[in-house]
Formats: C-alpha cells, structure tokens, sequence
C-alpha cells in the first residue's frame, strides 16, 4: 500500500522547474519547517493510521482541481513514474477555504463533502508553525509536504519536495464538481477524467489509491482488461449456458438494493481472489502484465483495502 501512496504523491506535486519551486525554500526562513510538520504528520497518523491515507488524499483533492496538465516526463526512478502537474489554481491549498457567508470554497463540493478529511492536522500544524515563523510557510506547501511525510509515517519511502507555493484567495465550487472524478463514473468515464489532465491509464491506477473505493474500482477493471492476454471470452457461456449473465445479475441487483454496502463487498471479494498468487501462469484469475505494472505493487495484499 505505501508503494501506491509513494507514486500517488509523486502523481500530485506540482512542477518545480515551471513554478520556480526550491526544495531549500525555507531554509533560512524557517529552518525548522520540514520537522515540524515532520513531527506532527508522524504523531497524527501514529494515533490514527487512517490519517496518512486521508493527508493524501487531501492534497490531490487539492492539487487535481484546475490542473492544466502534465509537464513532460522528468525522470525515472524505481517507482516508474515521475510526473508534475503543471497548475494554476492546483495544489494552491484552495481546498482548505472553508464556506462562509460570502464565500463558497470546495469543500462541500459533491467529491469533496463528508469525504475529505484531516483539515485539523493541517491546522496544527499551520498554527504552530505561525508561532516560530509568522506568515512564511504556505499552507499549499504544508499540504504538500505532510502528503510526503504521511507515505513516510506508514513505510513508504520519501522524496524530496519543491517548496515555495502560493496559497490561493480564491476557490471554486465549479471547477471542484467538473475535475474531481466521482465515485461513480465507470472504467470509461475515468480513463477520459483523467486523460483529460494527461494521465495515462497506468497514472489514474496509481493515484485512483488515494480512495479506496475508487481504487478497487479501477484495479479490478484493470485485471479484467487482461482478457485478451487470458483468452478469455465475453461469450463463453453464451452456448453452455445462455442465462448465465443474466442470473447473476439479478441476485446482485437484489443483494446490493437490500444493501448497498455488498456492491463494495463483493467487488472486495473479487479483488482479494484475484491478487492472490497472480502472475504469469495461470494462477489467480488475471494476468496482470497487461494491466498494469506489477511492482507497483506489494507481494501481499495491501493493509486497508
């Protein structure tokens, strides 16, 4: 799971080189920045491991909302996969804004409300950092960097981050609604939600770990789109078995409008028989080199899906 949370970071920074960013930014400034936000991203997700996942997810929430695209490809590490989003109002910590009487921020956006989390970490952090270095360190750059400390506070590996963002004055109920892909689209839909940002197919694999549901979704669908590696065929009972499909599909209709929460179950359930001893050979029941990359993955089934 810390390797997906590692490449879904790396997803979501913003391009140093056309931001002017400085990983030594607050050197000077505020030298004791980095560990503090260190330090209190560590404590939070300590007391909850939840917390690293939610940070993350927090700051792509951020970062996706009015991203322009996707600066070339700017290196090639371990993971794979290096690529900046280039942003105007993305990772601009729009989405802390909360709503006020003459405001309306992101934050009750459809993709946004009673799902993002961990404002109060932030907070905390902003707040003690306020008492060592009054208004010097951007709450986007205290996003940026606690998303990287939270990959580092569950085990994944770190990274160093460009620093010197600006925070916005501004946000936009609108465009959080039209960029940020709800749970709900289907394989399609997100393919097209996250090309239009220049994400390939392999990239909204990775960053779509920030969301559980939504990862399932997309990594289940993955395993599936190895059907032809497979020799598999969408007929294959159509002879045999003709109602077959058709079957199954009324029992889980009816299971999941009994209860909704078995359309998760079962797509869990799916996912957990498949990851299982998969590889090339005709173990588990995918074929994963077409899909995606396997060593975007542990060897186990991840901890919290």
């Amino acid at each position: 799971m810390a390797s997906l949370l590692s490449i879904a970071v790396l997803l979501c920074l913003a391009a140093a080189a056309a931001a002017q960013l400085s990983t030594t930014f607050y050197d000077t400034s505020c030298p004791n920045a980095l560990p503090t936000i260190k330090s209190a991203v560590t404590a939070a997700v300590n007391n909850e491991a939840r917390m690293g996942a939610s940070l993350l997810r927090l700051h792509f929430h951020d970062c996706f909302v009015h991203a322009i695209g996707l600066s070339e490809l700017l290196a090639s590490t371990g993971h794979g996969l290096v690529t900046d989003l280039l942003t105007q109002q993305g990772c601009d910590a729009s989405v802390l804004l909360a709503d006020t009487a003459t405001f309306t921020g992101e934050q009750n956006a459809p993709p946004n409300k009673n799902s993002l989390r961990g404002f109060n970490v932030i907070e905390g952090i902003k707040t003690q950092l306020e008492g060592m270095c009054k208004q010097t360190v951007s709450c986007a750059d205290i996003l940026a960097v606690a998303a990287r400390d939270s990959v580092v506070a569950l085990g994944g590996p770190s990274w160093k981050v460009g620093l010197g963002r600006r925070d916005s004055t501004t946000a936009s109920m609108s465009l959080a609604i039209s960029d940020l892909p709800p749970p709900f689209l289907d394989l399609e839909q997100l393919i097209s939600a996250f090309g239009n940002k220049g994400f390939t197919t392999t990239d909204m694999v990775a960053l779509s770990a920030c969301a559980s549901s939504l990862s399932l979704t997309v990594l289940v669908a993955a395993m599936m789109a190895s059907a032809a590696t497979a020799q598999l065929s969408a007929t294959f009972y159509d002879t045999s078995c003709p109602n077959a499909l058709s079957t199954i599909r009324s029992v889980v209709t009816a299971a999941v409008n009994n209860e909704s929460r078995m359309g998760a179950s079962l797509l869990r359930l799916h996912f957990h028989d498949c990851f299982v001893d998969a590889s090339l050979s005709s173990h588990g029941c995918f074929t994963p080199a077409a899909a995606f990359p396997l060593q975007f993955f542990n060897s186990s089934i991840p901890a919290g899906l």
